[in-house]
């Protein structure tokens, strides 16, 4: 009776040691898997901050291009002044004044299209 009633307890402390076990690896992937959504929800945070500053940087490189452009422009304009009236206008700087403006006006479509195509900054949160 005694080997019997042993047995039983046994068996039943291993029934609650394999529940316990259980519930100890349930509640481990509880935390891990809230521990991955919290870090998953970071880097997406990360990612959105990194993207609006790259699209910060791009805007800024697209101004500055565009106003090293217009400069290019008057720059061309002016030699091209300054040679008709000395010797008259040559086909080369009228070929080279046409195509600076052609690349600024190119270079002024893009940053408008890039501008039209961001989408709105996301919204601040708490931080929480």
């Amino acid at each position: 009776a005694d080997v019997q009633s042993t047995r039983t307890e046994l068996q039943a402390l291993g029934q609650t040691l394999g529940e316990l076990r259980a519930e100890v690896r349930r509640s481990s992937e509880e935390v891990v898997g809230g521990a991955g959504a919290a870090l998953v929800a970071s880097a997406a945070a990360a990612m959105a901050r990194l993207e609006g500053r790259m699209d910060g940087e791009f805007d800024n490189v697209g101004r500055q291009m565009e106003a090293l452009g217009t400069l290019l422009g008057q720059v061309i304009d002016s030699v091209q002044r300054v040679e008709a009236e000395v010797v008259g206008i040559h086909p080369v700087t009228e070929k080279t004044r046409s195509a600076a403006a052609t690349v600024l006006d190119s270079l002024r479509t893009s940053v408008r299209q890039r501008s039209a195509r961001r989408p709105p900054p996301p919204e601040l949160g708490s931080g929480l």
